[in-house]
């Protein structure tokens, strides 16, 4: 068996190299360059797992209106758990009537359940590159404390809105602030073809009431 090369040797360009160089030193070096990239692709992806796998939490989405009802979304061991009753205190609760539900299938279909996960519209931007829901984001949830209702605006089928509360406090009688996009827009940012800070720079996000509670949340959740 050929041993792995020398890899303090500098090889000559392919065009220079004799077949015995080539076979004997290039190919085992680029066999073994593959085998090292594999290697440290794997480890990432364990962190990754490991990470996930450590999540323990409860999201509680509540749709209103006919054939609605409340779902508790239970995190824990790399599983999800769906009850009538949290297995814990929600960090995260969603609140949406029926017919926007409906509308928000037919606009951004099952990536609604990232979004709903991930605390709505001001981290959707992570539900559009696939990020995954890990122990650490899950530690910034649970600093978060504030109720924002995100509505989308200029669609076909007109607006509707997701009211999303983070912490454990009970749901208050109107959100302390008030994230409006346009459809259009919200499609983008969910896709991920639309950075969430791009968007409010851009005049494309529309804020009314408490900023703050809009920044920490933004903030934290787009900090991955």
């Amino acid at each position: 068996m050929t041993p792995p090369p020398n890899p303090t040797t500098a090889p000559a360009k392919p065009s220079e190299q004799p077949p015995a160089e080539f076979f004997g030193t290039t190919v085992p070096r680029q066999f073994h360059a593959g085998v090292e990239k594999v290697e440290k692709l794997i480890q990432v992806l364990q962190t990754s797992l490991d990470t996930m796998r450590a999540v323990e939490m409860t999201v509680q989405v509540q749709i209103t209106g006919e054939s609605g009802g409340t779902w508790n979304l239970n995190v824990r061991d790399g599983q999800m758990v769906v009850s009538d009753t949290p297995v814990h205190e929600p960090i995260v609760t969603v609140v949406q009537e029926i017919g926007d539900w409906r509308k928000a299938m037919r606009v951004i279909g099952d990536k609604m359940g990232q979004v709903a996960l991930l605390g709505g519209g001001l981290s959707a931007g992570a539900a559009g590159s696939a990020q995954p829901l890990t122990k650490s984001k899950v530690e910034k949830l649970k600093t978060l404390a504030g109720t924002i209702q995100f509505v989308m605006t200029g669609g076909a089928e007109g607006d509707w809105a997701i009211t999303v509360k983070f912490g454990t406090t009970p749901m208050p009688a109107q959100p302390h602030a008030t994230v409006s996009f346009a459809e259009d827009d919200y499609k983008k940012i969910v896709k991920g073809e639309l950075n969430p800070q791009a968007a409010f720079m851009g005049g494309k996000m529309k804020i009314v009431g408490d900023m703050a509670v809009v920044m920490q949340v933004g903030l934290l959740l787009m900090a991955g």
